[in-house]
């Protein structure tokens, strides 16, 4: 495996493990030791996780971080007009 593909694994690696990802959608390239971050996330937050993540594992290399941050969207109302309580969309009791 040359040195792309085993930065390029490793990064997807840790971040499939960080828990903070695990609703984000990320895609990860590496060229020459440059590494590309893109797809969307949530938060900022979420954004310089992924890329500490792929800093720490590119070594000296470039990382260009094109994640977009897309909030996810409020809660739907229902159909009366109110919005529906969390809870009530998963089925828990109250």
């Amino acid at each position: 495996m040359d040195t792309d593909s085993c930065i390029r694994t490793n990064i997807v690696k840790e971040l499939g493990q960080e828990p903070v990802l695990a609703h984000s959608h990320i895609a990860v390239e590496v060229c020459r030791g440059m590494v590309r971050l893109s797809g969307h996330v949530a938060t900022l937050i979420e954004k310089r996780c992924a890329a500490g993540i792929a800093e720490r594992l590119a070594g000296s290399g470039a990382i260009i971080n094109s994640l977009k941050i897309c909030p996810p969207s409020p809660i739907e109302p229902t159909p009366g007009g109110a919005p529906a309580s969390p809870a009530g969309r998963h089925g828990a009791r109250t």
